[in-house]
């Protein structure tokens, strides 16, 4: 799927070079998705056989018990996991945001629901990145990972998405 993104951001910036000669906010801050995409998946999949070596051996379907090593190696790209997946969100809606500026040029009325709109986007985002680190422990000390290590697999996610259930 990635593939697809890559391709469309691409044409994407080829077509608004093309018309306009250069990029725009909304372009920029595409690309930025894009590459906090690349850096999800990347993680992703970095982690994913350490994980599932780790539930196998859970599950006592094999012997291999993951290291400590491997166990804090996969809670770090776990975290890392979490923080690109929320920034990939957040730099897609920021690249709408941008857009509609442009487009709600002819009128303040939507400029000042665009502004009240884009306020609420950056304190979420600030919120929940905000809460990923801190339900991980002391804010001061991010990569110490402690109660994290605890929590289910389909909470490391986070608790935020329970709530559009």
């Amino acid at each position: 799927m990635c593939v697809v993104d890559i391709l469309l951001t691409f044409g994407r910036f080829y077509i608004r070079c093309r018309t306009t000669q250069k990029l725009h906010w909304d372009d920029i801050l595409n690309g930025a998705a894009l590459v906090a995409l690349i850096g999800f998946v990347a993680t992703y999949q970095v982690y994913l056989p350490v994980e599932y070596n780790a539930e196998l051996y859970g599950l006592g379907l094999s012997d291999v018990a993951p290291t400590e090593d491997e166990l804090n190696f996969s809670l770090k790209m776990t975290l890392a996991n979490v923080i690109l997946f929320w920034s990939v969100i957040f730099l897609v809606k920021a690249s709408f945001l941008a857009l509609y500026w442009q487009l709600f040029r002819v009128s303040p009325a939507f400029r000042k629901a665009w502004w009240i709109v884009t306020v609420y986007t950056v304190l979420s985002a600030l919120v929940i990145l905000s809460a990923e680190v801190w339900r991980c422990n002391d804010p001061k000390n991010p990569l110490n990972l402690g109660t994290f290590a605890y929590l289910p697999r389909p909470l490391h996610i986070s608790p935020f998405l329970n709530a559009l259930d």
